[in-house]
C-alpha cells in the first residue's frame, strides 16, 4: 500500500511504498539510524543525508580514500597512490597524469 507523506527534512510531499516493499528508497543503502521524530525523506534529502553520513563516517575512520558527490563515489589521490597503478579511466584525482 502506498502512503502519502511529507519529507521529514524539507516538508515536500512524497509517496512511500515501504509497507508494500516497493518504495523507491529501497534502491539506496539504509541509514544506520533515523533521528528521533523523523520519518521518510524525499529523494533529494535522502541523497544529501547519505552523502553527509558517508563522508563523515569515512573521515572518522581515517579513510580519506573517497568522497561522495551527487551520489557517486569519487576516489582521492590518496586512494590512487595506495592502488599503485593507473586504471586509465581518466579519474578526477589521478596522480599519474592520465587524461582521457
Amino acid at each position: 500500500m502506498m502512503q502519502d507523506k511529507l519529507c521529514s527534512t524539507c516538508g515536500i510531499s512524497l509517496t512511500c511504498g515501504s509497507e508494500a516493499d516497493t518504495c523507491w528508497c529501497m534502491d539506496y543503502i539504509p541509514l544506520e539510524a533515523i533521528a528521533e521524530g523523523k520519518d521518510c525523506m524525499c529523494e533529494a534529502c535522502l541523497k544529501n543525508t547519505l552523502e553527509k553520513t558517508e563522508t563523515a563516517s569515512c573521515k572518522q575512520q581515517g579513510q580519506e580514500d573517497y568522497y561522495i558527490e551527487n551520489g557517486f563515489y569519487v576516489f582521492t589521490e590518496n586512494y590512487h597512490l595506495k592502488r599503485g597503478s593507473c586504471c586509465k579511466n581518466g579519474c578526477r584525482h589521478c596522480p599519474y597524469g592520465f587524461k582521457k
